[in-house]
């Protein structure tokens, strides 16, 4: 991504990436960042001494220099970002931190990110598709998934976990491979089943 600074040797992490701000914008005039988090608290987000800047399919690993909490918000200055031109070209870049990092949810409890690859299934029983990814509006989080592919136990690969996937029928009369786009509020999901990796949603087929 431009104008993001690469953290020299640092490689792409091996397990998942949780999105956990965007930067809204510069800072001052010496490279800082303005950052709001997303559901988390700005405390939470600056204890971690490197973040991954970028948007899905496109990190760079950067290291923080300083962090500071204001409000509901969070500054930063990350290394190699000196000035304010490039602090802006950052602008609506998501800021993520590596899976693993993050605390073991408790019981019932679970990321976003361990949403991704599990099946969404309405009320009727309908299989509606595969969460590719979980993105926020800003307003509320939103499910993106495909129609036409199994869940599966490793989201990393995006491949399907068998072969019933892998033909290109559709599932459930829809067209194989069509994305849908469904709000994660609680007006349509009907809850999450971490152990059989399904979604329920009050969603129809056809809408």
């Amino acid at each position: 991504m431009n104008g993001v600074p690469t953290q020299g040797e640092c490689e792409q992490p091996q397990g998942r990436l949780v999105s956990m701000g965007r930067v809204q914008g510069a800072f001052g005039v010496q490279g800082w960042i303005r950052v709001e988090p997303f559901g988390e608290t700005p405390a939470g987000l600056a204890r971690f001494d490197t973040w991954w800047i970028g948007a899905q399919g496109s990190w760079r690993a950067v290291r923080v220099a300083q962090a500071q909490v204001q409000g509901r918000r969070l500054v930063a200055q990350l290394d190699g970002v000196s000035q304010r031109e490039t602090a802006t070209a950052l602008r609506g870049a998501e800021v993520a931190v590596p899976r693993a990092a993050l605390p073991e949810p408790g019981p019932g409890e679970y990321y976003q990110v361990d949403l991704v690859g599990m099946q969404v299934v309405n009320r009727a029983g309908e299989r509606l598709g595969r969460i590719e990814r979980v993105f926020d509006t800003g307003a509320h989080p939103v499910l993106e998934l495909r129609a036409g592919v199994e869940s599966d136990g490793d989201a990393n690969d995006g491949d399907a976990n068998d072969g019933e996937a892998n033909d290109g029928e559709a599932i459930d009369g829809e067209a194989a491979g069509a994305l849908r786009l469904i709000p994660f509020v609680a007006a349509f999901v009907d809850g999450v089943d971490l152990e059989a990796r399904q979604v329920r949603v009050d969603w129809g087929a056809d809408w």
